[in-house]
């Protein structure tokens, strides 16, 4: 019941944390619906799932410091193109925007399957969730002596809290699309693409300090 307790509010804080991934689900929720906003989810869902299993799967077979190395060398500028390329398409979007695209409420064909791949490939190669899985698999795996079975009901238990909040701010958002104009839906596809190419640039910033401290060249 312990590690199910911990899942539960590892869950929570994790679905709360602000960042790119929150604007990406709300924005795809509010101007292309409930479904391309749960589409979205889904993929960074399946993203954390694979991490968390591999992480504590094989982790035991790479060291720490090489495992970190990758990741920040080679994994975090992957991210930070991804993030880049989605804000400047974000806005080139909004920018060639006319009205009638703005008040279509038709889900266009492939929206649901690029916002899936769009929410696994941002959360796949931000480098910080990645560490951020290693470091709570090493944490459960040596400080708590995390069993298998353990690691499932923790793993299992946290998902589902994910899961069911994400949902929750897609209902939540995809409920109040229709009470919102053309103009505010261009807003937020503006704003949503600044967020990500900030992010991109933060990332690269924090990536770079992390590098030089440890004294990697590039």
């Amino acid at each position: 019941m312990e590690f199910i307790k911990d899942g539960i509010l590892l869950g929570i804080g994790l679905s709360l944390v602000t960042g790119p991934i929150l604007f990406a689900i709300l924005d795809q929720s509010i101007r292309n619906g409930k479904r391309a906003g749960l589409s979205l989810a889904s993929g960074i869902w399946v993203s954390d799932i694979i991490f968390t299993t591999a992480c504590f799967l094989f982790y035991d077979y790479l060291g720490h410091a090489v495992t970190r190395m990758f990741i920040l060398k080679y994994i975090a500028p992957i991210g930070v193109v991804l993030l880049l390329v989605f804000g400047i398409q974000q806005l080139r979007s909004a920018a060639s925007d006319t009205m009638e695209h703005r008040i279509n409420t038709q889900l266009k064909k492939g929206t649901k399957r690029k916002a899936w791949l769009m929410g696994f490939m941002m959360n796949a190669f931000n480098p910080f969730t990645i560490l951020f899985w290693i470091g709570l698999v090493i944490y459960y795996s040596t400080g708590v002596s995390l069993t298998r079975d353990n690691f499932i009901h923790f793993v299992i238990a946290m998902m589902l809290t994910i899961i069911i909040l994400d949902t929750g701010k897609v209902v939540l958002a995809g409920s109040i699309r229709k009470r919102l104009n053309p103009k505010t839906l261009h807003y937020i596809k503006v704003a949503t693409g600044w967020i990500f190419v900030i992010s991109a640039v933060i990332i690269a910033l924090e990536v770079f300090v992390e590098v030089t401290k440890l004294g990697w060249r590039f």
